[in-house]
């Protein structure tokens, strides 16, 4: 069983895979330098959760670097993931702190998270261009 999807992209218009985690009941940690498309469907603290990557994908641009990361430049990153869903007597997700505070909470998290992405349907995606279009002067 997956406890959570990791999804490091700076950028992808939709995200399926944002969806498909959140279908199965496993909240997504994305970047939260970037722009992921499914991030507005569910919600930051209500099927996703944003970690900044931005710095260490911004240091391998400006340094040339390709290919993946070494242990010392995921190590930021891990942390703020441990730290992310680890911290003890932190404070709940809900208030926009961006920390969980027990496994009950990631629970109430993936759980908040599946009700939208399966919520979502061919129905609600055209009711939601309906009204975009209605918007328009």
């Amino acid at each position: 069983r997956t406890a959570v999807n990791v999804h490091p992209c700076m950028y992808d218009a939709y995200g399926m895979t944002l969806v498909e985690s959140a279908a199965f009941g496993a909240p997504s940690i994305v970047n939260g330098g970037g722009k992921v498309g499914a991030t507005s469907l569910l919600g930051e603290g209500k099927g996703c959760f944003a970690v900044d990557l931005g710095k260490v994908v911004s240091d391998r641009i400006s340094n040339g670097y390709s290919g993946g990361i070494d242990e010392d430049e995921a190590a930021p990153i891990i942390d703020s993931i441990q730290s992310l869903l680890f911290t003890t007597g932190g404070t709940s997700s809900s208030d926009g702190s961006g920390t969980v505070e027990d496994a009950s909470t990631l629970r109430q998290i993936a759980n908040e998270g599946r009700c939208r992405a399966l919520g979502w349907d061919e129905m609600a995606c055209c009711q939601g261009l309906i009204d975009i279009l209605d918007e328009l002067p």
